[in-house]
């Protein structure tokens, strides 16, 4: 029976795409619901095109960038909090907020605000610096005392103590995996303004969509 378990997540994959492809026969439009056929014929044109690389290189670039900003200032404003409950009681507000705040808006006002390159690092960094703040601060709060007596009392210095003992312990305090995982999603709007959702349209109404897209 264990020999027939690691065939299960194929079977399920397969039965994925056969209900993809099912729902896409019933809707009966590739522009509403695409076939798997026309999803994959059109990714591999992407691959295929001269700017997809530099694209997605660029793109990986700047996600590193707003990750590795992210997470060194986390970790400051932690140790900052830390050390000052007055820091702590001026940053909470603004984590607070940032984390409550819709990653769709704050994806139209970076829009507004800067320039298609900048504002994905924005959106990054905003999304990323307060959870990562508050797992750094969480981790902070938990470090033992006696620890951190013990490298007063052999003369650590504050870079010293930083170094061998809050990274470390933050580190398998915020992470306990040892490893973060990084993801990335796409969201679209809910319909064109004006229209009804597409379950609730007739076939001169989705012709119309079809071409008003088109024409956009």
């Amino acid at each position: 029976m264990n020999r027939f378990l690691r065939f299960f997540p194929i079977i399920s994959l397969a039965m994925l795409f056969a209900l993809w492809y099912l729902i896409s026969i019933i809707v009966g439009s590739e522009f509403l619901f695409p076939s798997p056929s026309a999803v994959f014929a059109d990714l591999g044109k992407f691959f295929l095109s001269e700017d997809f690389f530099p694209s997605l290189f660029g793109s990986l670039y700047r996600i590193a960038l707003s990750f590795a900003a992210a997470l060194i200032l986390a970790f400051l404003f932690a140790m900052l909090a830390y050390k000052s409950i007055i820091a702590q009681k001026l940053l909470q507000p603004f984590v607070l907020l940032s984390r409550s705040t819709p990653t769709m808006s704050l994806i139209f006002i970076c829009l507004i605000w800067f320039s298609s390159y900048i504002s994905p690092m924005v959106v990054s960094f905003a999304v990323l610096f307060p959870l990562l703040y508050s797992a750094f601060s969480g981790a902070l709060f938990g470090v033992d005392e006696k620890l951190i007596e013990m490298t007063v009392a052999y003369g650590f210095s504050r870079a010293n103590a930083i170094k061998n003992l809050y990274i470390p312990f933050v580190t398998k305090t915020a992470y306990p995996q040892g490893d973060t995982v990084l993801s990335s999603r796409v969201r679209l709007a809910r319909n064109i303004d004006g229209v009804p959702f597409p379950v609730r349209l007739n076939a001169t109404r989705r012709a119309a969509v079809n071409r008003k897209v088109c024409e956009t």
